[in-house]
C-alpha cells in the first residue's frame, strides 16, 4: 500500500504530470495556463499571456469539455450564438459556420455602460473518444472601438481558430482530468 502511495506521489510531482499543457502558442503568440477546473461533467483550461492575469487579460485561449453533451457541434455553436445574442443585444451579431463535424461561432460582446468590447470565437467538435463536446475558444478585448471594426480586426483569429486541432484541447482536458483523479486517489491512499 505504501509503494502505491509513493508511486502516485512521484507521478504527481513529475514535471510531465504537473506541467502538461502549461503553455501553448496561438496566432504566433505564447500563452500560459492560468486556470483549470474540472469535474465528471465538464472541464475548462484557460491560458493568457504570461504578463497578464485572469482578471485583467486582453487575450485568452480556453479549452472546454462538456462530457455528457449529446449535441452536434453545429447545435452547440447555435446554442452559444443564441445565448450571445440574448445577452448582448447591442451588437453581438453571432455568426455560425460549419465544416464536416465541426462548427465555429464568433460574436462581439459589449457590457452595458462599458467601452470594453470582447471578441470571441469558439470551435466545437465531438470529443475524439465520442464522449461529449470539446471546444476551443479565443477571446480578445478592445477598448473604445466600434463592434464592426473589432470584427474586421479579428478575421485572422477566426481563420486560426478554424484550423485549430481539437485533439489538442481534448488531450489537455482529459490529461487534466486524469491528473485530478490521480490526486484524489493519492490522497485517499495516503490518508489513514
Amino acid at each position: 500500500m505504501l509503494k502505491i502511495a509513493l508511486a502516485l506521489l512521484a507521478l504527481l510531482s513529475s514535471p510531465t504530470a504537473a506541467g502538461a499543457q502549461a503553455t501553448l502558442t496561438f496566432g504566433g503568440e505564447p500563452y500560459v495556463r492560468k486556470h483549470g477546473q474540472m469535474n465528471e461533467k465538464a472541464a475548462i483550461i484557460e491560458f493568457v499571456p504570461a504578463e497578464e492575469t485572469l482578471e485583467g487579460w486582453t487575450r485568452l485561449v480556453g479549452f472546454h469539455g462538456f462530457w455528457h453533451n449529446k449535441d452536434t457541434a453545429v447545435e452547440a455553436a447555435q446554442t452559444l450564438a443564441r445565448l450571445a445574442a440574448e445577452r448582448y443585444p447591442d451588437g453581438a451579431k453571432p455568426r455560425v459556420r460549419s465544416k464536416g463535424a465541426e462548427a465555429l461561432v464568433d460574436f462581439v460582446a459589449k457590457a452595458p455602460n462599458s467601452d470594453v468590447l470582447e471578441f470571441n470565437v469558439f470551435k466545437y467538435g465531438r470529443a475524439p473518444d465520442g464522449r461529449g463536446i470539446v471546444a476551443f475558444q479565443f477571446a480578445r478585448r478592445f477598448r473604445g472601438l466600434d463592434p464592426e471594426d473589432v470584427r474586421t480586426l479579428c478575421g485572422r483569429w477566426i481563420a486560426e481558430a478554424a484550423g485549430f486541432d481539437l485533439k489538442i484541447a481534448s488531450a489537455a482536458l482529459k490529461g487534466s482530468a486524469r491528473r485530478a483523479t490521480t490526486a484524489l486517489l493519492a490522497r485517499s491512499v495516503v490518508s489513514p
